[in-house]
């Protein structure tokens, strides 16, 4: 899936980073160091102003231990205190929990120079017009150095940032999460282009082909975005081509080039990025020096086409985080010299400790930075302008499978209002509705929305992600099915077609094909190719002079495109025909009515479900199936900048001509949750209960009222059934089969990525620990071989975080050397067997490890008996381990405990092999609670709130 590949990815980079950390060159490290230096001595500094400049206010109850410490009395009063506060001459009182902060606003803004602080301007919206009590930054690490350590401070810095380095929180901008996946798909606005500019004139030719070789290695390659990409650079690694075919244009790099410097300079920004590209070309390109000096994107182009490239800083290759200028003062001469090679967003950040601030619009940005706004209780009084007027609502023919899908899934069939415009397909819907600023209506995620001005709106709460739709969190989403004839011209255009749907069904390749496309698949679930193919003969002949006809539901065509130009090379070339009316169609034309007439098809698709009401018969099983899904997608367009989000209620109404005026949208609510909230937690065993009531913090204070479970399985179950429920399971429990509904945890999402990054801290450790005592020397060796094989290798790692499991594979070395230690795994082992038991929510990962380390280890066979994180220790070193219930390997999912009940003896028989989340879960019937704050969680389970209407 794309959200595994990303997310190793994302891992790699950060071993890379920290690789570049102990081994850069000595410039890049001295230049860090300084600037480390002058900021700590800026920060502190700023600080000392900033505190005499601030003046807080506090809760009477916080303050009462510092009254003693105060010398002047507060000139105002708290609205939401009753007791008179006290002001701080000196100290600036930072917020804790979720205390909403108040208090100057310190803004904090980059150079003149800077191509950030031109994006940010410039996209946000208020160029020229920054406040005159901004603070000027020397760089990106200076910016978050200092917003992170200052709580009244608000900045913006580049999405390639260590924010829990800096102790920085991203806010989210116009309700999107500044993230990757957004950033490429068009939501996230708030992103600029990272360029690059050469020189014109070189010190000599090798200079010269050394440098355009690594434009090309950045721009063309694989192995060069995808170093770029794993440093944080916003690109697709898979629009490149192999460096070995790449570098065939440039001779250059494969002599001896260690005499070579490649000088660069421009943007701060792009450092992190860049150093990582350079780092990997240097043993591709003769191992040249290089050598780095950024100070600002304005400098990028002075120092190589400008007034300093004859001076002592003129470098060969310039960069800038914006895109270059047009008004003259940078003149380039030649369209090869300069380019964009990846992408960054500007992300506003605040201090961690601004817990209040997770959220703003572009006003409440502008009037920040402005000055318009200069205290952070302010801040919420800032609304974007609201759309009023008609809404205009757009829908899809009656033979759509969007409509159908749509209209089912929202709830309103049968009632769709008279005034809704139909329009003739997807492309059709896209356009319409972006070119009409009261218009609303729906498409398919695999929809270009950028370019149709369209803005995609959250549906109850959720993201339309190919992630939200997998997971079963996005709601809005729907099958793309496929339907083939039963009699067909000739047997080689059968044979051929089956062929196609075992390609798209079955194979890698084809999955990969669709996933590309903006089909949501999994293509680690398919075989490749080369295996599938031996079932269709078919494919190895010259097909030239067969033709594949396609039709029905519009939405399939762009993945189904995608799927054919895929297929025709690996099946003697083809020809296919695509003649695509709607998912009515899809079926007329294969088997029904159409099938015999002039626009008879092969193959039919449609974008919803098939009809059970007979009115279409398919006679036998093996002629439609599912190849993947899709998204159907709530858009508006982009100049409605106030409808991000809707409800389902909302959508509901709105299509059914209810509400019929954009600025009554507020007024229509879901039905909230009333009546007793029922406490399900897990028994006083359970690792995901310690981990879930340690962080919380709420250890000794749970209902008398909670019901327990007996396992992670349990929970979700019962969960899912109570409507009035809540409970904490697993990140790897399968919540849609579930009927369950993630909670947001304090405003973030339980995500692997939210995990890794620090941002999700409802988070805990998976452990193992193994017996001292053994039954036998083979029994103990196989246990010790596969606490390597989940701990060391890449192929353990890979088969934990395939099945959830919080892991970088990267990490990892290949079995092939680690099992050099470990002869046991080359015998045959199928009379051993190796016991697990413990945490239940451990399970889904370790079953998934041992199944892959099996056939690597000689067959040994494997039984699990889980019952608990406490049974885990007890079974392998505690008082049951010799018992019944004796095990190999015991495992846990909270941290071992050091109170004296848990003795390991030694230090080689227990760790961590991966981490999870604990996840807040309700039932889905549920609507109304899609966030809960820390507090709010620890009130239900203490018994201090015990009804939904009290959940704000």
């Amino acid at each position: 899936m794309r959200i595994s590949r990303r997310i190793v990815a994302l891992l790699a980079s950060a071993s890379l980073v920290f690789a570049l950390a102990a081994c850069g060159n000595t410039g890049a490290t001295t230049k860090k160091a300084d600037e480390t230096t002058a900021a700590k001595e800026t920060t502190a500094a700023a600080e000392d102003t900033t505190a005499a400049e601030k003046e807080t206010t506090a809760k009477a109850d916080e303050t009462t231990e510092k009254a003693d410490e105060t010398t002047e009395k507060a000139e105002e009063t708290t609205a939401a205190a009753e007791e008179t506060t006290e002001k701080a001459e000196e100290t600036t009182a930072a917020p804790t929990g979720d205390v909403e902060l108040a208090g100057k606003i310190v803004v904090y803004t980059r150079d003149a120079t800077s191509g950030t602080r031109a994006a940010f301007e410039e996209i946000v919206g208020f160029e020229g017009e920054l406040t005159d009590t901004a603070l000027e930054t020397s760089g990106n690490g200076d910016m978050a150095a200092k917003v992170g350590a200052d709580a009244h401070g608000i900045g913006y810095v580049s999405l390639t940032t260590d924010f829990e380095a800096n102790n920085l929180r991203k806010v989210n901008y116009n309700g999107v999460e500044p993230t990757e996946e957004n950033v490429l798909d068009g939501s996230y606005t708030l992103a600029r282009p990272f360029n690059y500019v050469m020189r014109a004139d070189f010190v000599d030719e090798d200079t010269e082909a050394l440098t355009r070789a690594f434009v090309a290695f950045i721009t063309e390659s694989v192995e060069g975005m995808e170093a770029i990409f794993g440093a944080g650079g916003i690109v697709d690694p898979d629009l490149g081509r192999p460096w070995d075919e790449v570098k065939e244009d440039h001779p250059i790099v494969d002599q001896d080039n260690s005499g070579l410097t490649l000088r660069t300079g421009g943007s701060t920004s792009v450092e992190k990025v860049l150093t990582a590209a350079l780092e990997a070309f240097v043993p591709l390109a003769g191992n040249f020096e290089f050598a780095m000096n950024h100070t600002g994107s304005g400098d990028g182009y002075k120092r190589t086409l400008g007034g300093e490239k004859d001076g002592a800083n003129a470098i060969e290759l310039g960069f800038a985080s914006r895109a270059f200028k047009t008004d003259g003062t940078e003149d380039f001469g030649a369209d090869d010299v300069y380019g964009t090679f990846c992408k960054d967003a500007v992300v506003v950040v605040v201090s961690e400790d601004n817990a209040g601030v997770t959220e703003l619009t572009q006003e409440q940005i502008a009037a920040i930075f402005k000055g318009e706004v200069t205290d952070w209780s302010e801040v919420d009084e800032i609304v974007p302008e609201k759309m009023t007027g008609k809404i205009v609502v757009y829908t899809r023919d009656a033979t759509s499978g969007t409509r159908g899908a749509f209209e089912e899934i929202v709830g309103f069939e049968g009632e769709l209002t008279d005034t809704a415009l139909e329009t003739s397909g997807n492309g059709d819907m896209a356009a319409k509705v972006g070119a009409d600023s009261h218009g609303i209506g729906y498409v398919s995620l695999t929809t270009d929305f950028e370019a149709n001005k369209l803005r995609k709106v959250n549906y109850d709460g959720v993201e339309p992600t190919e992630e939200n739709a997998l997971d079963g969190s996005y709601t809005l989403a729907r099958p793309f099915n496929y339907v083939m004839r039963a009699d067909f011209v000739d047997e080689d255009t059968e044979a051929l077609t089956r062929a196609f749907v075992a390609f798209i069904t079955e194979s890698m390749e084809g999955m990969e094909a669709i996933f590309g496309a903006g089909g949501i698949v999994d293509p680690d679930q398919g075989e490749p190719w080369d295996e599938i193919k031996k079932d269709h003969p078919i494919v190895d002949q010259d097909n030239s002079g067969l033709t594949l006809r396609t039709g029905g539901s519009t939405s399939v065509e762009k993945v189904l495109t995608a799927a054919l130009e895929a297929f025709v090379p690996l099946a003697g070339n083809f020809e296919f025909a695509m003649n695509h009316t709607g998912s009515g169609d899809g079926y007329k034309r294969t088997l029904g009515g159409e099938k015999d007439g002039a626009n008879a098809i092969e193959l039919g698709f449609a974008s919803r479900a098939f009809k059970t009401d007979g009115t279409e018969d398919f006679g036998a099983d093996d002629v439609y199936g599912t190849f993947c899904k899709d998204a159907v997608v709530v858009v508006v367009s982009e100049e409605n900048t106030s409808v991000t989000e809707l409800s389902q209620a909302q959508v509901a109404a709105i299509f059914k001509g209810e509400v019929t005026d954009w600025g009554d949208i507020d007024e229509i609510e879901a039905d909230k949750m009333a009546g007793k909230i029922v406490v399900y937690t897990r028994d006083a065993t359970s690792g995901t209960r310690g981990a879930f009531e340690e962080i919380v913090g709420f250890e000794g204070e749970l209902t008398d009222t909670a019901l327990e479970t007996s396992g992670n399985g349990d929970m979700a179950a019962k969960v899912g059934a109570d409507s009035h429920g809540i409970g904490y399971v697993s990140l790897t429990t399968d919540f849609k089969a579930n009927k369950l509904r993630k909670v947001n945890y304090d405003g973030v999402e339980p995500t692997e990525e939210n995990v890794l990054d620090g941002s999700y801290t409802l988070a805990r450790p998976f452990n193992y620990v193994m017996r001292a005592d053994f039954v036998d020397e083979d029994t103990e060796a196989l246990t010790r071989a596969f606490v390597a094989f989940i701990t060391e290798s890449m192929e353990g790692m890979e088969a934990i975080f395939g099945a959830g499991g919080i892991v970088d594979p990267d990490q990892g070395e290949p079995w092939d050397e680690i099992k050099k230690d470990h002869p046991i795994v080359d015998q045959d082992n199928s009379g051993l067997t190796l016991r697990t038991g413990g945490s239940t929510s451990v399970e889904k990962v370790l079953t998934a490890a041992l199944e892959a380390f099996v056939p690597l280890a000689g067959n040994f066979e494997f039984a699990m008996n889980h019952t608990g994180s406490g049974d885990g220790y007890k079974r392998t070193l505690g008082g049951e381990k010799n018992g019944a219930n004796a095990i190999e390997l015991g495992f846990a999912s909270r941290a071992f405990k050091n109170d004296g009940t848990e003795d390991f003896g030694a230090d080689d028989v227990y760790g961590t092999f991966c981490k999870d989340a604990v996840v807040v879960v309700v039932s889905e019937e549920n609507t109304g609670v899609t966030n809960l704050t820390q507090d709010q969680v620890a009130a239900i389970f203490k018994g201090e709130v015990t009804d939904w209407s009290e959940i704000n």
